[in-house]
């Protein structure tokens, strides 16, 4: 319960940054999606036994809507949908190795992109290839940064 009511904080204040400041940093139309980002990786970090994963997908997917032109619901939808494909994906690899965050953030990222080209399709949109390399950068940057600093803090606990 925590954990939920934790991320609804924390999507509301990441929805805030990435709408009002993150939206001047494009890259050839391609934006950094924040959201989906932390949505791909609580539930990649998220043990088997706990199904929060899912819900905190719908938190992040409802910030989306709620700053979104498209269709109410659409992004808590597609959210929901990103949380179960983790679930589907993760079994089938080693959770402690980078690869296999790669090739899940990979499929989830071009899942996620794939489904938001075809829907909405009649509103100009379209596959947007810089900004599936602009999510996967930072999504790199970002876990391997929290790889860093978990490995950093659990020598310190050890000394």
């Amino acid at each position: 319960m925590i954990k939920i009511f934790s991320s609804i904080i924390f999507f509301y204040f990441l929805a805030l940054y990435q709408t009002s400041f993150l939206i001047h940093y494009e890259v050839n139309g391609g934006f950094l999606n924040l959201i989906l980002i932390s949505i791909i990786l609580i539930n990649f970090f998220e043990k088997k036994e706990e199904k929060s994963g899912i819900f905190i997908g719908a938190i992040g997917g409802f910030y989306l809507d709620i700053f979104s032109p498209y269709i109410p619901g659409f992004f808590t939808l597609l959210g929901i949908a990103i949380s179960f494909l983790i679930k589907l994906l993760k079994p089938f690899f080693e959770t402690k190795k980078s690869i296999s965050f790669f090739i899940i953030f990979f499929t989830t990222l071009l899942f996620y992109e794939i489904v938001l080209a075809i829907t909405t399709i009649g509103h100009n949109f379209f596959f947007n290839i810089f900004s599936f390399l602009y999510n996967l950068l930072m999504g790199a940057v970002i876990y391997f940064s929290i790889k860093f600093l978990y490995v950093f803090f659990q020598q310190k606990i050890r000394k």
